[in-house]
């Protein structure tokens, strides 16, 4: 499901739409922003490939997905989608999320308890679509950008002929510097592709997506936003025990099960009477990567006390092997695996995303994201409370 669920840290829905410019609004690089903004609500129906690009010192992978896209103003996304990989496919129809893997001949539907549409836009889908089809009108947003605007100029992309803008913004919380190029279709407006390279110290990640073979309002037909299950195929429904807001400290942290690296399976409840750090983490995960020494230094300060640093491993290729990854990395503390459905009960929108249960059970804090001072964070927290 790594495909249809990953979840990039940087990679939110309004990237290139809400950042903000030290430009007045007239000049070109904001007008062509405004221009996407207004032509993109415009677009009832569209269908085109998209393929993303990732890399990483960690890791390097492409995924390309085929997507039609159905503006639905009753749906809380504001449309429908239906989207193929070379695994299977995904459906979210306003009322349901389905994803069907032709592979394992599995359907994972999701439960009342779970709202559908954060399949889509808590998923790295959800740019893609904000490039082609908006719900709300950005203008303003725009208007009010602080990073810097350079025009690059023409440029030939695929099929299009684009313009092409480059903006800067460095986060001076976390220190990580981003340079996005975005590349504007000539005749509709719509930016086709996105270059996105964002540097902490010396290390980067470069993030690419590519929109070809675009079709807009051709009038799609809704009966094609439809998932039939073959026969044969397992069904599973999502369905977590509670889905509580990241905000929501002090409320009792959902229960689960999970198999950790050796086969053994961990149950939250019954770690009761210890402080427990859950990681939701992926090695696929820049971030993650560089927070493992962090929580390693905690699980070795308070090592012999009532104090479990459990890793919990998301949104994995078939082929990731996350036990030797944390032996390669001279992590020693444990990790849970296949982790996708808890990180969906804990309300998880980017990784790492890190949350602290007291020893009575009880949600003390969450925190998405890697800082230098982490670790002097969660001992001073933890030694307040054990």
């Amino acid at each position: 499901m790594r495909k249809l669920l990953i979840i990039l840290l940087s990679l939110t829905l309004m990237t290139m739409f809400a950042c903000g410019s030290s430009n007045d609004d007239t000049n070109e690089p904001k007008q062509l922003f405004i221009k996407a903004n207004q032509s993109s609500l415009k677009v009832n129906d569209a269908q085109f490939k998209v393929n993303l690009e990732f890399k990483s010192p960690q890791e390097n992978f492409s995924t390309t997905l085929d997507v039609s896209l159905l503006r639905d103003k009753n749906t809380k996304a504001g449309y429908i989608v239906l989207f193929k990989t070379d695994e299977g496919s995904g459906l979210y129809d306003g009322e349901k999320y389905y994803y069907k893997n032709d592979k394992t001949k599995q359907v994972f539907i999701s439960g009342d308890k779970i709202a559908p549409e954060m399949f889509i836009t808590q998923n790295w889908i959800s740019q893609p679509i904000s490039m082609v089809m908006l719900s709300e009108d950005y203008t303003q947003e725009i208007k009010n950008r602080k990073d810097e605007l350079f025009m690059i100029g023409e440029s030939k992309y695929s099929s299009f002929n684009t313009t092409v803008v480059e903006s800067i913004h460095k986060e001076d919380s976390t220190g990580v510097k981003s340079k996005i190029r975005t590349y504007f279709d000539l005749k509709t407006n719509l930016p086709v592709k996105e270059v996105k390279i964002q540097v902490k110290e010396e290390e980067s990640i470069t993030q690419t997506l590519n929109i070809t073979d675009l079709s807009i309002n051709k009038g799609l037909d809704r009966s094609i936003f439809k998932m039939e299950i073959p026969e044969g195929y397992a069904t599973e429904i999502i369905r977590p025990d509670s889905e509580p807001e990241p905000e929501n400290v002090n409320s009792i942290a959902p229960d689960f099960t999970l198999k950790d690296l050796n086969g053994k399976e961990i149950t939250l409840s019954k770690l009761k009477g210890s402080v427990v750090v859950l990681d939701f983490w992926g090695t696929w995960c820049h971030w993650c990567v560089k927070a493992m020494p962090k929580l390693q230094n905690v699980h070795e300060h308070f090592k012999g006390k009532n104090v479990v640093v459990l890793g919990i491993s998301c949104q994995e290729r078939a082929e990731a092997d996350p036990k030797k990854f944390m032996a390669d990395n001279k992590v020693t503390y444990n990790s849970l695996i296949f982790g996708d459905k808890v990180a969906a009960q804990y309300g998880v929108r980017g990784y790492p995303t890190l949350y602290v249960i007291s020893k009575d059970g009880k949600i003390m804090t969450n925190k998405s994201g890697f800082s230098e001072t982490m670790d002097k964070e969660l001992i001073e927290l933890i030694e307040k409370n054990l």
